[in-house]
C-alpha cells in the first residue's frame, strides 16, 4: 500500500509511537528504524507488525529486499 498523506491513520499512529513512550508501554509496540536494527530484532525473535520504507531513500541494492518472514 502506498501512503501519500501525512493525515493517514497509520502515519499518525507511527508518529505517536515515536513521540510518546507511554504509548509504547500501553500498546506493547515500538518503532525500529534501519535495516540493521530490524535484522537484530528479527534475530531476537520479535515479530514485525508493519514495515514502512521510502524507496527514494534506499540505495539501489536494497530496493528489492526480500519479504520479512
Amino acid at each position: 500500500m502506498k501512503i501519500t498523506s501525512l493525515q493517514n491513520i497509520k502515519v499518525k499512529q507511527l508518529v505517536l509511537l515515536q513521540q510518546e513512550s507511554s504509548e509504547c508501554r500501553k500498546t506493547g509496540r515500538f518503532v525500529v528504524e534501519g535495516r540493521r536494527e530490524i535484522a537484530h530484532c528479527l534475530e531476537a525473535g520479535y515479530e514485525v507488525e508493519s514495515l514502512y520504507c521510502c524507496p527514494q531513500l534506499m540505495v539501489a541494492s536494497q530496493r528489492d529486499c526480500p519479504p520479512v518472514k
